[in-house]
């Protein structure tokens, strides 16, 4: 099939079009993780769902909030749990733990003594 000659701007005018879908869409994205972290703030006693990656997001911030803001001290897991289950009444300790690794594992938070932790910003 031969180009046209008004195929190139009907082609500059598709490409322009999807160019803006695309910002819009990183638009967007960046909106949605920005009204996650809102909600984390202002909903602390919202029930965390089991394998959920929202209710993984409010743990795991809630988790660095808290070892943020001891400024470098170490904080207990039992302390860390105790503080989280005043905002999920129903976290279980296994799940809790798990959140725990993964931070770890990205290395957000770093051991400190056994059963304590630190934030690592």
């Amino acid at each position: 099939m031969e180009n046209s000659p008004n195929s190139e701007p009907l082609e500059t005018q598709l490409h322009e079009q999807l160019g803006e879908i695309g910002r819009q869409i990183q638009r967007l994205v960046a909106e949605r993780e920005a009204l996650k972290r809102i909600l984390v703030r202002v909903s602390p006693h919202r029930r965390l769902p089991r394998a959920d990656g929202h209710g993984r997001l409010l743990v795991e911030t809630r988790v660095i909030d808290i070892l943020r803001s001891a400024q470098g001290a170490p904080v207990s897991s039992r302390a860390l749990l105790a503080e989280l289950r005043k905002a999920h009444p129903g976290l279980k300790e296994t799940t809790f733990r798990s959140e725990l690794h993964r931070l770890k594992k990205r290395a957000l938070i770093a051991p400190h003594d056994r059963g304590h932790w630190r934030w690592k910003g």
